[in-house]
């Protein structure tokens, strides 16, 4: 917040439970990078010219951090961000940052590591082994789950730290 990464949903309201969007995330994501201009072109149905999302989008994807909904023209700016997706997101930003990158954790110490989508298993692997995620217990990664705003701000401080 401090450093206009992240601002409140109002002005004396963070809202750490509240779930953040991709746009939201990926948003933070181009706040980190200093917000470089970009130029419009149409790539996504859902990302019109002049929205608050997208410079950050179409930044990303020009980078190789994000990419559409799989065999659509959407990049689902609405939808809610799940936690491999912000792994994958993060990770992929690491690599355009061209940071070290091979480090991996096995993920097998958590009972839902089945559940991580194959496309993002090295990135869920990295983030756990570099502390920038950690499980939600001890042994539940949840990574089909929603992330939080409060997961989201310490998961973006993990990844400016290091």
């Amino acid at each position: 917040y401090n450093q206009g990464i992240m601002a409140g949903l109002t002005e004396d309201t963070f809202g750490p439970n509240e779930k953040v969007t991709r746009a939201q995330f990926v948003t933070i994501l181009y706040r980190v990078e200093g917000e470089p201009n970009i130029e419009f072109k149409e790539l996504f149905s859902d990302v019109p010219d002049h929205t608050w999302y997208t410079s950050a989008i179409l930044w990303a994807n020009s980078n190789g951090i994000v990419s559409g909904c799989e065999n659509t023209r959407l990049f689902g700016v609405n939808d809610d961000i799940t936690r491999e997706q912000m792994a994958t997101m993060i990770y992929r930003y690491a690599l355009y940052k061209g940071d070290d990158i091979s480090s991996r954790n096995s993920l097998e110490q958590f009972s839902d590591s089945n559940l991580v989508s194959a496309y993002a298993l090295e990135a869920m692997g990295w983030a756990v082994e570099v502390g920038i995620i950690s499980g939600k217990e001890d042994t539940i990664l949840d990574p089909l789950g929603s992330a939080t705003r409060g997961e989201c701000a310490a998961i973006i401080k993990r990844f400016i730290e290091r």
